[in-house]
């Protein structure tokens, strides 16, 4: 479709002419629209199913690798963790901030599509090696050290 010569006779047409020709020039974008939002996977193809996807998830948990859900983990920390003093973040209470519905506050909303993203059912080895860095230790809690540690794992 890019490859069509502009103007058309239909002027519907010509927005498809530019919108083709824009996507071609993002291959950032073209590769974020294909990607399955759960195991990052790309088929060279997308739908209008895909495309709401995308729009519909926070951009903080579009990026698909473990790697970058692990630095958002890092980066949300604070707001994660709960209260001043508590120095973990409980995978029960993740658990159950991944079950909330989304609110009006983008800043919370951003907290459950991240809770969402790595509670899937296909991040399980993901959520496990947060609770479990270190060996055998399995305590549901995920600390600063644990995710900093992970983090460098993950190169």
């Amino acid at each position: 479709m890019a490859r069509q010569p502009l103007p058309n006779a239909d002027p519907h047409m010509d927005a498809n002419i530019k919108l083709a020709k824009e996507l071609l020039a993002r291959p950032g974008l073209l590769a974020s629209l294909d990607q399955n939002r759960h195991t990052g996977a790309t088929n060279g193809r997308f739908s209008k199913a895909d495309i709401q996807n995308f729009i519909d998830t926070d951009t903080l948990s579009k990026p698909g690798s473990d790697k970058a859900l692990v630095d958002m983990m890092l980066k949300h920390f604070g707001a994660l963790k709960g209260g001043f003093w508590s120095s973990s973040i409980k995978m029960s209470e993740f658990e159950a901030l991944a079950k909330h519905p989304l609110t009006n506050d983008p800043a919370k909303n951003t907290l459950i599509r991240l809770a969402r993203t790595v509670m899937d059912p296909q991040r399980k080895e993901l959520r496990d090696m947060m609770d479990n860095v270190f060996g055998s230790k399995r305590d549901g809690e995920i600390t600063r050290k644990e995710l900093k540690t992970l983090l460098r794992l993950l190169g």
